[in-house]
């Protein structure tokens, strides 16, 4: 029997509409903290005091820095776009500073011991910030930026949480936070998955059929 070989335009991450995946990021986001307001067991002020959001979102900050390192390192290895591969390692290396510091609070108990005064932290994770920008604002505007833009708006309305609510600064600042956080890790896990969809050129499969498939029948 003879086959042939018919070939099928597969989706692109870069045809989805951005309103789609903002909305891919935000409604499991909102669906779990609804989950931690409405929950009858643990009331929400003990789950923040004692950790809890800050353990999730240390989850979402170290896989979100795993994704991009070994992306960065699989992209090197096969001689990809080297402004991709600077991209993801500058975001690896951002992304597992500030989850290492949101979860050990790395400017107030390690830098101090490092000798540098808790006063300039905010300095050092400025400089942070500022590298990796410089090594990937053309990746960034090349890949959603709206979606970074949306966790940056979060995080400066969680620091401005006692404005916002002040009858319950801190659950706000926390669920801020974590939309932030949720935010970050969208957008970057994004761009992971274009630029290996672009190395892999997985756009175009070849989908062997059977010649009996492609007769009309009368």
């Amino acid at each position: 029997m003879r086959r042939f070989v018919s070939l099928r335009r597969n989706g692109a991450l870069t045809e989805m509409p951005t309103a789609w995946l903002f909305l891919g990021i935000l409604a499991p986001a909102a669906a779990f903290l609804c989950a931690v307001r409405f929950q009858p067991w643990v009331s929400p002020a003990e789950l923040v005091g004692g950790g809890f959001m800050v353990s999730v979102a240390s989850l979402l900050w170290i896989g979100t820095a795993s994704i991009c390192l070994f992306t960065a390192a699989m992209l090197y290895g096969a001689r990809g776009n080297s402004a991709c591969t600077r991209f993801l390692l500058a975001a690896g290396l951002a992304t597992l500073w500030l989850g290492l510091d949101d979860a050990f609070a790395l400017h107030r108990d390690v830098l101090p011991v490092l000798g540098i005064p808790e006063a300039l932290a905010p300095t050092a994770c400025g400089a942070v910030g500022a590298l990796y920008l410089l090594a990937a604002w053309r990746a960034i505007v090349a890949n959603r930026p709206s979606l970074l833009i949306a966790a940056g708006l979060f995080l400066a309305a969680a620091v401005n949480a006692e404005r916002i609510a002040p009858a319950a600064p801190d659950l706000a600042e926390a669920g801020l936070t974590f939309l932030a956080v949720a935010f970050w890790a969208g957008f970057h896990v994004l761009a992971a998955a274009r630029i290996v969809e672009e190395l892999a050129t997985g756009r175009i499969t070849a989908v062997a059929l059977s010649s009996a498939r492609l007769v009309r029948r009368a």
